[in-house]
C-alpha cells in the first residue's frame, strides 16, 4: 500500500527512504520509502495490483503467498524426518488438521453421544487439545522433554510448534532427530486414541511414552524412509 501526493509516492513498506534527486539517483537512510513521481491527484495506491488498485482476490492472493511460503519453511523440514511413511502422514494430518478427531466428524455430519475427549473425558475433543491441551497428552509430552532433558511449553499454532522441536546450536542432521521425535510423539498420541476405540484400551502415559521411545530408535537406526 502507498499514498501518492503531488509528485511524491510514499511507500508503507518498512524498507528504505529514497531521497530523490530523480529518477535513477537517490540516497538511503531509512524507512519508510519515498520516490519521486509524477501524479496529478492524491490517492491510495495498491501496489500488489497491476492497475494500482485495491480487490479482494488481489489480497487474497498476497496473503495466501505468505501462507504457502511459511508453510513450505515448515514442509521443508518435516520431509526429512526419518519415520515410517503411515506415522508421517498421520503427523501431516494432524498440521493440517484433518484427522477424524470429533469436532472435525460433527462438521461432516457424525453424531456422538458425548464430544468430550477420549483420553481425559473433560472437555471436547478437537485438534488442539487433543494433541497438545489434553491432560493425559501433555504428561506424555512432559515425559519425552525429561527424557530429552528439555523445558518447554506447547505453543499455540502447531507450526510453530513443530519449528520450535529442535536444538539452537547442533547441526541440521541433529535437527532432524528431534524433529523425528515430535512425529513419532504426534504419531504415538493418535495411536494410543484409536487403540482405545477399537481395542477397548485405556490410557497409560507410560505404555504410550515406551511406544515412543522404541519407534524414535527403530526408526533412527534403520534411517527410514
Amino acid at each position: 500500500m502507498a499514498w501518492r501526493s503531488l509528485g511524491v509516492e510514499i511507500s508503507l513498506e518498512k524498507k528504505h527512504v529514497w531521497v530523490g534527486k530523480g529518477f535513477g539517483e537517490s540516497t538511503s537512510s531509512g524507512t519508510p520509502r519515498y520516490e519521486v513521481r509524477v501524479w496529478l491527484e492524491d490517492s491510495w495506491v495498491w501496489k500488489d495490483s497491476e492497475f494500482s488498485s485495491y480487490s479482494v482476490n488481489s489480497a487474497y492472493v498476497v496473503l495466501r503467498s505468505e501462507f504457502e511460503l511459511g508453510n513450505n519453511s515448515v514442509y521443508e523440514k518435516f520431509w526429512k524426518t526419518k519415520v515410517f511413511p503411515s506415522a508421517q502422514v498421520t503427523a501431516w494430518r494432524v498440521l493440517e488438521n484433518k484427522l477424524a478427531t470429533k469436532c472435525n466428524l460433527v462438521r461432516r455430519g457424525v453424531e456422538f453421544e458425548s464430544y468430550l475427549c477420549i483420553m481425559c473425558r473433560v472437555e471436547e475433543e478437537f485438534n488442539r487439545h487433543l494433541f497438545f491441551d489434553c491432560k493425559i497428552t501433555w504428561l506424555v509430552w512432559s515425559q519425552c522433554y525429561t527424557w530429552l532433558g528439555v523445558a518447554s511449553v506447547n505453543h499455540y499454532d502447531f507450526y510453530f510448534h513443530f519449528l520450535q522441536f529442535r536444538m539452537c546450536k547442533p547441526s541440521e542432521t541433529v535437527n532432524v532427530v528431534w524433529r523425528t521425535i515430535w512425529t513419532t510423539i504426534v504419531s504415538g498420541i493418535w495411536s494410543i486414541k484409536n487403540k482405545i476405540i477399537f481395542k477397548w484400551g485405556v490410557v497409560d502415559v507410560s505404555e504410550v511414552f515406551a511406544l515412543i521411545q522404541l519407534r524414535t530408535w527403530s526408526w533412527i537406526v534403520s534411517k527410514v524412509p
